[in-house]
């Protein structure tokens, strides 16, 4: 399954097509608090790799999504 990122000073958004045209979701790089879930949202730029790391703070159950990205042309 691919997906399609783009990633600014601060802001991660995921795009539906290759054009980048239809916004999915956007996020901030650092932590953000709901109710229920602290997530955290970093960007490695020596391995090139996206993590989202989530905790729920009522179960303190944890969970760490890795996309490895390439860059497309």
């Amino acid at each position: 399954n691919k997906t399609y990122w783009k990633i600014d000073e601060n802001d991660v958004t995921q795009f539906l097509n290759k054009k980048m045209t239809k916004i999915f979701e956007t996020h901030k790089l650092g932590i953000t608090e709901s109710d229920d879930w602290k997530i955290k949202w970093s960007f490695d730029k020596d391995k090139n790799q996206l993590i989202k790391r989530g905790i729920d703070t009522f179960t303190e159950k944890t969970y760490k999504i890795t996309y490895h990205l390439t860059l497309i042309e």
